[in-house]
């Protein structure tokens, strides 16, 4: 029997790549997105990671747009 909030990853849906890499001032960072669906609703999972001294990277925001009505961001985390 699965939960009621159980989600499950959704293939990619819109074009090639799924993460970027990108520099800001000489630092490394990477945004990553993915799709998610649930019971009820859908939704894109959007992650900002910062790249640390000691190469780990530390998360800069996660947030979650659900699709559907009403459209809905649920902020996760920011540390921008």
């Amino acid at each position: 029997m699965s939960p009621s909030w159980a989600m499950e990853k959704q293939p990619q849906e819109e074009g090639e790549g799924i993460y970027q890499e990108y520099l800001v001032d000489g630092e490394n960072y990477m945004r990553v997105k993915f799709y998610l669906k649930g019971s009820k609703r859908k939704g894109t999972v959007h992650v900002d990671v910062k790249q640390g001294s000691r190469g780990n990277f530390d998360d800069r925001f996660i947030f979650v747009e659900l699709t559907g009505f009403p459209s809905e961001t649920i902020v996760v985390l920011d540390n921008r």
